[in-house]
Order: C-alpha cells, then sequence, then structure tokens
C-alpha cells in the first residue's frame, strides 16, 4: 500500500477541532518539525490561511503523517482540494533535523483577498 508524507499546520494537528479525520483515516504520526521554506500563514480565528508564496512570513510549525493513497483522497475532499486548499509539495524538517518530502495544503486564493489579517508563526 502506497505511502504519503503530509505535514498539517493548522486544524488537523493534536488537539484541534478537525484531528479527528487524521484518526480517521489511521494516519500515523512521524513527528513534529517546521517548514523548511518561510510563508505566510493568516488565520481568521477559526481557520488557518497559508499562502504558497514562499521566503517571507515564518517558517510553520507542523505535524508530520504518513498516510495512505486512500487517507490521502479523504483528506483532499476534506481540504477541498484543489478548490479552496490545494495540495502541493514542499519540504519541511523533522526536530531531528531531518528533511523530508512532504504534501501541505496552502490556500487556493490570493493574499490580497485577505488585507488586514495579521501573519502568525503558528496556529
Amino acid at each position: 500500500m502506497p505511502k504519503n508524507l503530509v505535514a498539517v499546520y493548522g486544524t488537523l494537528k493534536t488537539g484541534k477541532p478537525n484531528h479527528y479525520v487524521m484518526e480517521l483515516v489511521s494516519a500515523q504520526l512521524i513527528g513534529e518539525g517546521k517548514t523548511v521554506e518561510k510563508y505566510p500563514l493568516i488565520a481568521d480565528g477559526s481557520l488557518p490561511y497559508l499562502f504558497g508564496q514562499y521566503g517571507m512570513g515564518h517558517r510553520v510549525a507542523v505535524e508530520i503523517y504518513e498516510v495512505s493513497d486512500e487517507a490521502l483522497r479523504v483528506i483532499d475532499r476534506f481540504e477541498g482540494h484543489p478548490n479552496f486548499y490545494e495540495r502541493k509539495s514542499a519540504k519541511c524538517e523533522l526536530s531531528s533535523g531531518e528533511i523530508l518530502d512532504c504534501f501541505v495544503y496552502f490556500i487556493n486564493r490570493k493574499r490580497k483577498d485577505f488585507s488586514g489579517f495579521r501573519l502568525r508563526k503558528n496556529y
């Protein structure tokens, strides 16, 4: 069964309201880390939005999970891929220093649509 690495930064993280999705698909936690690149992350109080403009913002704190192809399809549907969030590959660094290629969900909107929101380090 093929496996995929997914890095989550928002409501899918442990202790957040939508973490049940990761449990439902039997996602295996690999570890915690950060994105290698800096990305702009904002939140409107309930949802975080990560923009694919690397080099600005912060290295975003993530949890990295191993999931099956079927689990990835479930997460895609939950995240509204590719219309709301878009799944893209990004390098993430585990706290051990190991660099992994992971799927990350970026908002599929322009940052100007969120003018007035402030950058955040974590969600």
